[in-house]
C-alpha cells in the first residue's frame, strides 16, 4: 500500500513538475507576441508584476489549505457561493487541462517548425497531435511517471546547458548574433501591439494560474485535497529562476520582444549551431509530449474525483465507469483540437489559460470570503472570529483583484476570451443539465406517501434461459430452485436443431427437477421467442412477477477472456421495459487453472 502511494505521489508530482517546465518554455514565446518590438525593460515591469502575482496566489493558497484542508474549490464554490459556483469551477479544471493540452501541441508545433526550413501553419501539427495524443489513455494505458520525469529531466538538462554556454559566452563577449539574421521573421511582426505592458504582465500570471491548477490532489477520495505547500513553492521557485535567465539571455541576444520563433530555440542556434538546436528540439518536443499524456492521464481521476464530490453523475465514481470516462477524454481530445485551430499562437493559448483559471481563483477567494462571513455571524470563539475577519478582508480584496484581471483581459483580448467563455459554457451547461434531470428524477421518485408501492406480489415466476448444460447452467438452475419461487421452468430456442436435442439428452440424464421447455425455432438470429413467452407469463398473471435467471462466467485473467464470449444478455435489455420483470445473472467463478 505505501509503495502504490509513494507511485502515485511520484506521478502526481513529475507532472506538476513537466508542467512548470513547459510555462518556462513558452513564456518568452508568449512575450515575444504580447510585447512585440517592445523595450525589454517593459517585460521586466511586466515580469515583476506577474510575480508578485505569483507570491500572492501561493499566499492564497496557503490560507486556505489551512482553512479547508480536505475541501476542493469546487466544493468550496459550490457551499459557500451557489452550486451552480461549484459546477463552474469543476468545468474551468476541465477546460484548464485540455488548454494545456493545446499549449502542449503548440510548442510541438513550434519546436518542428524551427527545425524545418519552410515556415507552415501550426495547426497542420496541434490539431493531430491532441487527438492522437488521447489515444494512450483511450486504451487505458498508465503513463509512467519515470517517462514524464525523465523527458522533463533531459528538457531541463539542455536548457541548463544552453543558458549556462550563453552567459558564459555572454561574459566572455565571444557571441556571434550573425546567426540571428539568418532566422526568420515571423509574418505580421512588423507592427508592434498595443498595450505592451498589460498584455505581457498576462503572460506573466501564467505560473500563478498554473500553481492554482496543481495545488490540488486529483487522487479520488483523497482526505487531504492540497499539494504540499512546500513542494509547490520550491518547483515554480525553480521554474522562476529558469525563466528569468531566459529573459535575461534573450536580451543580451536582443531577441526578447522581437518575433523571430522560439527563443530557445534560436539562442541553441547561436550558441551551438544546427546540430546542437536539433538536440535541443528533440528534448523540448519530447517534454511538450510528455506534458499532453501527462493531463491526459490525468483526466479520468479528475472525472473520478468530481464525481466523488457531487459535481459529475455517481456513475463515473465507479471503477468500473471506464467506457463513460474514455468518452469525456474523448470529448477534451475532439475540444483540445477545436481550440487548437483558433488559438494558433502561444500567446493565445496561455491567455485563454490565464483567463479561464483565474475565473475559477477568483469563485474559490468568493467562497472563503462567504465562509468568513458565515464565521463572524455564527461563532463567539475569539480565535475563530480573527481568523475569519482576517480571511473576509483578505479574500475579498483576492476576489475584486481577480474581477479587475479578468476584465483587463476581456478588454484586451476580447475574441480570445469570447471563445474561452464558449469553451467553458459547453461542460458548465452539460453538468448544470444533467444535475437539474437528476434532481427532477429524484423529486419524482420521492414517496408522497410512505404506504404507496409497498403492496407484495401475489407470486413469483422463475424462468432460468439456457443453452447448454455446463456447470454455469448447473449453477443457475440450483439457484433458481432454492428461490422457492410459485414456479419454475428452464427455457431455450431452438436456433440448431441437433444442440437442442443434445441439451434434451443431457438434461433427462441429469434428472434435474425442472421441466425444460424448447421454443419454436426462430426466423433468424432473434431473442423474440424469449420475449414473448415472458410477456405472456405476465398477461395471464397480471399481479405476479417474473424473474429472468441467466448463469454468468466470472473470468480471472485477460487470457480466458479471449476466448469466452459470455457478456451481459440482450434479452435483459428486450425486457427493461417490463416494470414486473427482475433480472437475475447467477455468477460462476472460472478459476486459474490448466489451460
Amino acid at each position: 500500500m505505501m509503495a502504490q502511494q509513494t507511485r502515485f505521489r511520484a506521478g502526481s508530482a513529475s507532472g506538476v513538475i513537466a508542467l512548470a517546465a513547459l510555462v518556462v518554455l513558452i513564456l518568452p514565446r508568449s512575450v515575444q507576441r504580447s510585447a512585440t518590438y517592445a523595450e525589454p525593460v517593459l517585460v521586466g515591469i511586466a515580469g515583476l508584476a506577474g510575480l508578485a502575482v505569483l507570491i500572492v496566489v501561493d499566499i492564497a493558497l496557503n490560507k486556505i489549505a489551512k482553512l479547508t484542508p480536505d475541501t476542493a474549490s469546487h466544493t468550496i464554490a459550490s457551499r459557500y457561493v451557489a452550486p451552480a459556483a461549484g459546477v463552474v469551477v469543476a468545468a474551468v479544471k476541465f477546460i484548464a487541462y485540455v488548454l494545456l493540452i493545446v499549449l502542449a501541441g503548440g510548442t510541438l508545433a513550434l519546436v518542428v517548425n524551427a527545425v524545418t526550413p519552410l515556415e507552415f501553419d501550426g495547426r497542420i501539427i496541434i490539431i493531430p497531435v491532441t487527438i492522437i495524443l488521447a489515444v494512450p489513455v483511450m486504451l487505458r494505458w498508465r503513463i509512467n511517471w519515470r517517462f514524464t520525469i525523465g523527458a522533463t529531466a533531459l528538457a531541463l538538462t539542455v536548457l541548463t546547458a544552453l543558458l549556462v554556454t550563453a552567459l558564459i559566452q555572454e561574459a566572455t563577449g565571444s557571441i556571434s548574433l550573425s546567426t540571428l539574421v539568418t532566422n526568420r521573421v515571423e509574418r505580421g511582426g512588423e507592427v508592434s501591439v498595443r498595450h505592451p505592458v498589460l498584455q505581457t504582465f498576462v503572460v506573466m500570471c501564467c505560473p500563478a494560474a498554473l500553481m492554482w491548477l496543481c495545488a490540488e490532489r486529483v487522487t479520488p477520495g483523497a482526505r487531504n485535497k492540497r499539494v504540499p505547500s512546500s513542494f509547490l513553492r520550491a518547483t515554480f521557485a525553480i521554474a522562476t529562476i529558469y525563466i528569468v535567465l531566459t529573459f535575461y539571455v534573450a536580451a543580451q541576444f536582443g531577441i526578447a520582444t522581437w518575433p523571430v520563433g522560439m527563443p530557445t530555440l534560436v539562442m541553441a542556434a547561436a550558441v551551438w549551431g544546427p546540430v546542437g538546436q536539433a538536440i535541443a528540439a528533440g528534448a523540448f518536443a519530447l517534454l511538450a509530449v510528455a506534458c499532453a499524456l501527462a493531463v491526459y492521464d490525468r483526466l479520468p481521476r479528475l472525472l473520478r474525483s468530481l464525481a466523488i464530490d457531487g459535481m459529475l453523475a455517481r456513475s463515473l465514481a465507479s471503477t468500473e465507469a471506464v467506457i463513460p470516462r474514455r468518452v469525456v477524454v474523448a470529448v477534451a481530445a475532439v475540444l483540445a483540437a477545436f481550440l487548437g485551430n483558433f488559438l494558433t499562437t502561444t500567446y493565445a493559448g496561455v491567455a485563454a489559460f490565464v483567463f479561464v483559471s483565474f475565473i475559477g481563483f477568483g469563485l474559490t477567494a468568493l467562497g472563503i470570503f462567504v465562509r468568513g462571513r458565515r464565521v463572524l455571524q455564527e461563532s463567539e470563539r475569539k480565535d475563530e472570529r480573527r481568523a475569519g475577519y482576517e480571511s473576509v478582508w483578505t479574500f475579498a480584496l483576492l476576489s475584486l483583484a481577480t474581477v479587475a484581471l479578468l476584465v483587463m483581459i476581456m478588454i484586451l483580448q476580447p475574441v480570445w476570451t469570447g471563445l474561452s467563455l464558449v469553451a467553458l459554457l459547453v461542460p458548465t451547461a452539460l453538468i448544470l443539465l444533467t444535475r437539474r434531470r437528476r434532481g427532477k428524477m429524484s423529486a419524482r421518485l420521492a414517496p408522497q406517501d410512505l404506504s404507496e408501492g409497498r403492496a407484495l406480489p401475489v407470486r413469483i415466476h422463475a424462468v432460468v434461459v439456457v443453452s447448454t448444460l455446463d456447470l454455469p447452467a448447473l449453477r443457475a438452475v440450483t439457484y433458481a430452485r432454492g428461490l422457492r419461487a410459485a414456479s419454475l421452468t428452464a427455457i431455450t430456442v431452438d436456433f440448431d436443431p441437433a444442440a437442442t436435442e443434445r441439451l434434451r439428452k443431457d438434461w433427462q440424464e441429469a434428472d434435474l427437477p425442472v421441466s425444460l421447455t424448447v421454443l419454436g425455432r426462430p426466423a433468424g438470429p432473434t431473442r423474440k421467442p424469449l420475449t414473448e413467452y415472458v410477456r405472456e407469463i405476465l398477461r395471464r398473471h397480471d399481479r405476479d412477477v417474473v424473474m429472468v435467471i441467466l448463469p454468468r462466467v466470472v473470468l480471472q485473467n485477460a487470457w480466458q477472456r479471449n476466448f469466452q464470449g459470455r457478456t451481459t444478455p440482450r434479452i435483459f435489455s428486450d425486457l427493461a421495459g417490463e416494470a414486473r420483470v427482475m433480472f437475475v445473472q447467477v455468477p460462476y467463478l472460472l478459476e486459474d487453472g490448466g489451460e
